[in-house]
């Protein structure tokens, strides 16, 4: 059985996200219009449903994390906190609500952050000791 994550890129007015095996390579992918989703908690019900459906007649995997990049992440909380790209007001629990809808371990952090983690593990700064990443 393989195993995969979620990853999950949040932004202003779409949500990417896909199924990835240990050495990165894309499995499955989709995506949804942020925007389309006012509320938190339709947002992730939707989300989460999107994510299961890419796991639909894929017996072989195993998910067992989901990663999430999003505005105004805090990585310490799991949570976003006053967006202002994005409809849900004040501090979000992301990491919590989607938990509760998927039992895996989930992270939440500042989308730069996790497209420059992204890039170093897997991209073009692979192997590098010194670059910047810019978004």
């Amino acid at each position: 059985m393989m195993e995969v994550v979620a990853g999950i890129d949040i932004g202003g007015t779409n949500t990417v996200f896909g199924l990835v095996d240990k050495a990165g390579n894309v499995i499955a992918e989709n995506r949804l219009k942020t925007t389309d989703y006012p509320e938190i908690k339709n947002y992730v019900s939707a989300l989460t449903v999107a994510v299961n459906k890419l796991m639909e007649g894929k017996a072989d995997l195993k998910l067992v994390a989901i990663g999430i990049g999003a505005p105004n992440a805090n990585y310490h909380k799991g949570t976003i906190e006053l967006a202002p790209n994005l409809a849900w007001k004040g501090i979000v629990p992301l990491a919590e609500y989607v938990r509760a809808k998927i039992d895996v371990p989930v992270i939440v952090t500042n989308d730069a952050n996790a497209a420059a983690m992204g890039d170093m593990i897997f991209g073009g700064a692979k192997k590098m000791k010194a670059w910047i990443g810019l978004t």
